[in-house]
């Protein structure tokens, strides 16, 4: 039976409930819980997010300065150092491949650059690239240690004319926001007409999340607030303005481990998490690819024609 949610704004203390992001529907039925956290489907355009979910005054508190230097850049920061452009040049290879689309490559936004290591390797590329990033400590560290352009402020108040750029990209992020469409619009917006969008996230509908089951780590209400398959993902594009989406499934530097990821779970030592790891190991090799083909691959990579 769907959930009627009659009123839209503060439930406990450091808690909120909020309509569909994608249709602004308020009827609900229960996904699962993690954490003491429900997370529900939307019973008008089946958009799954998290209601009632923390305010942006409690998961701020996640996004410390501690956190950006203890664990978020070690996890990201090249072999070597952030100096390491050859890494960066075959990391980012593919994604900047599609933004470019076989032209010169132009004007590039990117909307949550983190600590800049794709925008700097943009910026190799050719590309006159500036970024967005709301994190003081990742600007800085991209302005001061990487020399890129980041600008802390919301896509939505970004200093730009309509159409400025050819290129915007979004990696990881659209499952944090608060208003993920009002991004993509702002993405848009953004755009001239013909510019291309390219974004990714993790895939609801991945074989990882039925095998791992409700301990499937990409489930942590804490910092994800929204769920994409590429049906939900293709909706909220299209409602945002863009003329046309289309999911590339076959990424070169998604190997088996990427599309299977046995270690991404809460419960790594449980029974699922240790046959799937085995599974993958001996078998992924031979079947990544037929994965991905099925659309089951742990990340969708979406790309929008403005």
């Amino acid at each position: 039976m769907a959930e009627s949610l009659d009123i839209i704004g503060m439930t406990d203390a450091g808690l909120e409930i909020v309509p569909c992001a994608l249709c602004g529907g308020t009827e609900t039925t229960p996904y699962c819980v993690k954490f003491g956290y429900p997370i529900v489907r939307c019973s008008r355009c089946d958009l799954v997010y998290c209601n009632p979910r923390l305010t942006s005054e409690e998961t701020d508190k996640r996004y410390s300065p501690e956190y950006f230097w203890r664990e978020y850049l070690p996890s990201v920061l090249p072999p070597g150092g952030a100096d390491n452009g050859e890494f960066l040049d075959f990391r980012f290879k593919a994604p900047l491949e599609l933004l470019a689309n076989g032209r010169r490559p132009g004007r590039l936004i990117e909307i949550g650059t983190g600590a800049g290591f794709f925008l700097k390797a943009a910026a190799r590329a050719g590309f006159d690239a500036h970024g967005l990033e709301l994190s003081p400590e990742a600007c800085d560290y991209a302005r001061n240690t990487l020399g890129l352009r980041v600008m802390q402020t919301l896509a939505e108040e970004m200093p730009f004319e309509p159409g400025h750029f050819d290129a915007a990209a979004m990696f990881e992020v659209i499952e944090h926001l608060r208003d993920p469409l009002r991004v993509v619009r702002a993405a848009r917006q953004a755009l001239k007409p013909g510019g291309r969008f390219v974004v990714s996230t993790p895939n609801l509908g991945a074989l990882s999340r039925h095998v791992l089951g409700d301990e499937w780590a990409v489930l942590s209400p804490g910092e994800h607030l929204y769920y994409f398959t590429e049906t939900t993902l293709r909706a909220m594009l299209l409602k945002a303005g863009f003329r046309s989406v289309r999911f590339v499934r076959h990424y070169g530097p998604w190997l088996h481990h990427e599309t299977m990821n046995a270690r991404y779970t809460h419960a790594p030592d449980g029974w699922r998490a240790r046959t799937y790891y085995r599974f993958v190991d001996a078998a992924g090799r031979g079947i990544y690819r037929g994965v991905q083909s099925l659309g089951l691959a742990d990340g969708l990579l979406a790309v929008a024609e403005a």
